[in-house]
């Protein structure tokens, strides 16, 4: 399969306040998976796997 990961996975979720002094204030958090792969074409080297994980905070300033 060359220099490809096997597996690769992500998820994201967010959530907007929608009342009160916040609104319009959200959060996110997600990550991304990717699994150990080959670093050369003879594979005889491996990268091992790895998970990141992400965070935001975000306004959606009113018009």
């Amino acid at each position: 399969m060359g220099q490809q990961s096997k597996h690769a996975a992500a998820t994201w979720i967010s959530y907007k306040l929608m009342r009160g002094k916040a609104a319009s204030l959200g959060f996110g958090a997600g990550d991304n998976y990717i699994s150990d792969s080959w670093f050369n074409i003879t594979k005889t080297f491996t990268l091992p796997g790895y998970t990141m994980l992400n965070a935001s905070i975000f306004y959606d300033k009113p018009k």
